[in-house]
Parts: structure tokens; C-alpha cells; sequence
């Protein structure tokens, strides 16, 4: 489990490890373990198919757009099932994570809130749901602007965040030293993350909690999430994510204790209005609009409208 978070942490905005190489290294100096040790433990879970793989997540104030999350609980005339595949028709949408029990968790790409409503509606339309809730999720800002050429490289990397700088230099057409300076740029200037891709379901003993934490004023959020952070640290897989007015977290946990503790804990804290556990069960990703987005970023043509 505490490995799985430490090499989960570049999908976190605490405590982020931006870069992908070298994370072997960086997990085993934490852990106190030698990194072959990590290696053999990764492969081994690997094989197993609990690691699915890297993905290389592009940071949406990167795109031009503003990323929100839809909490949806799934009308009982309708199965889970068929919610997922109407909700996957609206444009925009980039994950969707399911929940046990009736609930959905929708990642979606908009310009405004505008537009935001505007699919809402049209979820809710779908799906004959009428109990959804949206909330902004929060990106640090972008430190630099992607050029045509970093776009490329951004493209031929999220097949596989781990192919070597010479494999990519060469794909290419440039050296391996600028493939490797603009990237180093690209992860310090929050344009780009890495996130481990995990199937919860082969994780004997094991399971992820999402934890939605709502605070009783605007301010307040870097403290209370640091301080849940360093609680819980050896349980955390994702952190600090959410907006001003909330904070998510995913851990994985070893019992259902474990999960009541944590949320008995954050309940109890200061500057808590409330804390939220779900149990997570699994998660679709969809890659086709932020794939569009980047061809036309290459191209120089028209930035997809996800109005």
C-alpha cells in the first residue's frame, strides 16, 4: 500500500513528484528500501494486472478549460451500466468513476460554468436523473505555454510516460537532450502529470476510499488539507485535489476501520462544515477529446468547442 501511494504522488498537488523517471528511485529513498526491491514489486503487481500502466495527464488551464466533477446518483428505473454509456455520449467527458452502491463521479471538460450547466442538463436528460451535484476541481496554474513542438512530445508520450528520451528523440526527429529540457519544463510548470493507473478490484485486502471534504469558509483549504495529509499519509493515493470550497482524497485501505477512522478524524477537525467517504469500484477513462485538443494544438486549426 505505501508504495502504491508514494508512486502515486505526481497525481497529487501535495507532495507532488512531477517527473516519472527516476520514481523508483525517489519511492524506495522514502520507503527505506532498495530499488530493485521496488522494481520486483512493481512487476510483480504488474503481471498480476493490479498496475494497469502510466498515464500522462495534461493539465486543463493548459487546454484553455476548466475541469468540474459531477456527483450522480443513478435513478433506480435505470441500471448503473446503461447511466455509463448515456453519460459517455456528452462531449467533454474524461472519466467515469463508479462508486459502490448507485453513484457515479463524472470527470468533464467545459470553457465556463455556461457551458457546464448546459451539460448537466443534458446528463440529466439522458439519464432521468435529477440528483447531481457539480463542483469546480482546482489545477495549479500553468507556469509555462506549451509550444507546437512540446505538444508532440506531450502526444508521443501518453502511450507510455516511461519510453526511454533516446526512443522519443528519435521518434521525433530531435535530441534527446531537448526531448528531455522541454519535459523537465513542461512537468516544474504544472502543464503536464503522471498518474498510476490501478484496478482496485485484483487488490486482495485492499480497497479506495474517495473522501469529499466541504469547509465551513473560503481560505481554509490548504491547511485542513495538509493537516488530513500528514495524517494519513501512508494511506494516501491522491491529494489535495477539489476547490476552494472542498478537497478530495483517495486512499487505499487495508479494512473498513480504517476508512471509518478517517472519516471520524476529518469530522472532528476545525474548520470542517463535513466529510464525505465513498467506496470506489472502478473508473473509465476517455482520452478522445484531450487527444483532439493537442492534434489541433499541433496543427495550428480551431480548438474544439466543448460548449
Amino acid at each position: 500500500m505505501k508504495l502504491l501511494g508514494q508512486l502515486s504522488r505526481g497525481a497529487s498537488s501535495l507532495d507532488s513528484e512531477p517527473d516519472v523517471k527516476g520514481i523508483y528511485g525517489r519511492a524506495a529513498k522514502r520507503l527505506a528500501l532498495d530499488e530493485e526491491t521496488v522494481r520486483r514489486r512493481v512487476e510483480r503487481m504488474e503481471s498480476a494486472g493490479i498496475i494497469r500502466g502510466w498515464q500522462l495527464l495534461v493539465n486543463p488551464n493548459a487546454l484553455g478549460l476548466k475541469k468540474f466533477g459531477i456527483l450522480m446518483t443513478v435513478s433506480p428505473r435505470l441500471r448503473v451500466e446503461e447511466a455509463v454509456r448515456k453519460v459517455r455520449l456528452v462531449q467533454g467527458v474524461t472519466y467515469i468513476s463508479r462508486s459502490v452502491g448507485e453513484t457515479l463521479r463524472i470527470g468533464i471538460l467545459c470553457e465556463n460554468q455556461e457551458a457546464l450547466r448546459n451539460k448537466v442538463e443534458l446528463i440529466s436528460e439522458l439519464t432521468g436523473t435529477k440528483e447531481l451535484t457539480t463542483y469546480a476541481v482546482r489545477h495549479p496554474r500553468t507556469e509555462v505555454e506549451p509550444t507546437p513542438t512540446d505538444w508532440r512530445i506531450i502526444k508521443a508520450l501518453r502511450p507510455d510516460p516511461f519510453v526511454h528520451y533516446t526512443v522519443l528523440a528519435e521518434k521525433l526527429g530531435l535530441s534527446s537532450r531537448t526531448v528531455r529540457r522541454r519535459l523537465i519544463r513542461l512537468s516544474q510548470g504544472s502543464v503536464i502529470f503522471f498518474r498510476l493507473d490501478l484496478d482496485f478490484s485484483l487488490l486482495d485486502g485492499c480497497s479506495c476510499v474517495c473522501l469529499f471534504v466541504f469547509y465551513t469558509a473560503s481560505g481554509l483549504k490548504d491547511t485542513i488539507d495538509r493537516r488530513i495529509f500528514t495524517q494519513f499519509e501512508g494511506y494516501v493515493l491522491r491529494a489535495g485535489w477539489g476547490s476552494a470550497s472542498h478537497g478530495y482524497f483517495e486512499f487505499i485501505i487495508p479494512s473498513v476501520h480504517v476508512a471509518q477512522e478517517i472519516a471520524d478524524w476529518t469530522n472532528a477537525q476545525g474548520g470542517v462544515k463535513e466529510a464525505k467517504l465513498s467506496f470506489r469500484d472502478s473508473r473509465l477513462y476517455f482520452h478522445e477529446v484531450i487527444d483532439q485538443i493537442i492534434e489541433d494544438r499541433i496543427n495550428g486549426t480551431s480548438p474544439l468547442v466543448l460548449a
